[in-house]
């Protein structure tokens, strides 16, 4: 083993021990002004989903986000389904594309 190798074995032992002693933050949907928000990231994970599974999981996914917000969170659902997760599937498209999040309300669906 030459020295190059050593600091190849170091370095990776190093970046692994750095990796796991950091924190990683996952962002979440969130609650604010009657609209639950959702992040860019969780926008493309649900329409990368949807592109996968089929515009069910947008039902599927919008559901367990909504279960954590309990009373809004069922005013909120009931207007995700009155409105149809094809209609929400192509704003949040739309967000993706614009490397934007979303925000879901009783005002409606938008980017932001």
């Amino acid at each position: 083993m030459n020295q190059e190798d050593l600091d190849f074995v170091t370095n990776s032992i190093n970046n692994y021990n750095n990796a796991i002693s950091t924190p990683v933050y996952t962002t979440r949907a969130s609650y604010s002004g009657g609209y639950i928000h959702l992040s860019y990231s969780e926008v493309v994970n649900i329409v990368n989903l949807a592109a996968s599974y089929g515009p069910g999981v947008i039902a599927g996914a919008m559901s367990a986000i909504l279960s954590f917000y309990p009373g809004i969170g069922t005013i909120i659902g009931g207007i995700v389904g009155y409105v149809g997760s094809a209609t929400i599937l192509q704003a949040m498209s739309d967000a993706a594309h614009q490397k934007k999040g979303i925000k879901i309300g009783i005002g409606g669906i938008s980017a932001e």
